[in-house]
């Protein structure tokens, strides 16, 4: 990979640039990460599915996490209603990291084609929802388990993807396994994408047991399909094929 250095919010933040081999240009999906583990982590996997398909793949770091600047959301308390709101502005600051990221790699490396799409997994798949808003260039969306750790206790957080959903006009594709701890967030969003025109398809997959379960006891076997490598076999090709369906390549 190679390391795309950029600023935005006055904060110095790096995302990291995986190509197939050859001058392209290659169509770019950009993949943005969850919880608190660098991106480079779950990166390379991401990079190893999408690349032999011939997409370009860059995975921004969030903020606060490896070597970019910033702090993690980790705010904690009783007052749900305001980590929410706190949360949702959060993820919006994210998605202006996203597209910062994604401007400075088409600037800046040759090889690179206008057709990009986002995807984001668990809190980056609300990101994603807001980054494939109209106006910024996003051809397709994919979002794996958006954000349903805390969406049935923090209705501020449930609105802000909904409402980034209804205004979006890429084609969206919404996955979650069944024993998620809830199919409800990926099956709002998708709702949304529809009732506001855009062509939207949600896949729920069978429960999921994950060869090692996650240290968090807040996180559901089902929330791992999409952070695990025995998970890919399962998802992997439904990701390649709405890819291929609305992500052209040169």
């Amino acid at each position: 990979y190679e390391t795309v250095r950029y600023t935005n919010d006055g904060l110095h933040l790096e995302a990291y640039l995986y190509r197939p081999a050859g001058h392209g240009p290659f169509p770019l999906v950009v993949h943005r990460h969850s919880g608190t583990e660098p991106a480079l982590r779950w990166g390379a996997v991401i990079a190893r599915i999408l690349t032999d398909a011939g997409y370009a793949v860059l995975v921004p770091e969030r903020r606060g996490t490896g070597n970019a600047a910033g702090q993690r959301f980790t705010d904690v308390g009783d007052d749900r209603d305001r980590i929410a709101r706190q949360r949702a502005a959060f993820i919006a600051a994210e998605a202006g990291d996203v597209l910062a990221a994604l401007d400075a790699a088409t600037r800046t490396t040759p090889g690179i084609d206008v057709q990009r799409a986002i995807m984001g997994y668990s809190a980056g798949g609300g990101v994603a929802v807001v980054v494939a808003a109209p106006g910024n260039r996003v051809c397709a969306g994919i979002t794996p388990a958006p954000k349903p750790v805390g969406w049935t206790g923090e209705a501020p957080l449930r609105a802000a993807p909904v409402v980034a959903a209804r205004r979006g006009r890429a084609p969206l594709l919404c996955l979650v396994a069944e024993n998620d701890n809830t199919t409800e967030s990926a099956r709002s969003v998708c709702d949304a994408a529809r009732a506001g025109g855009a062509v939207a398809d949600l896949i729920v997959y069978p429960p999921f047991t994950p060869k090692e379960p996650s240290p968090n006891s807040l996180i559901a076997p089902g929330h791992t399909l999409f952070n695990r490598e025995d998970g890919v076999s399962i998802w992997g090709k439904d990701v390649l094929a709405s890819l291929a369906k609305y992500v052209r390549r040169p």
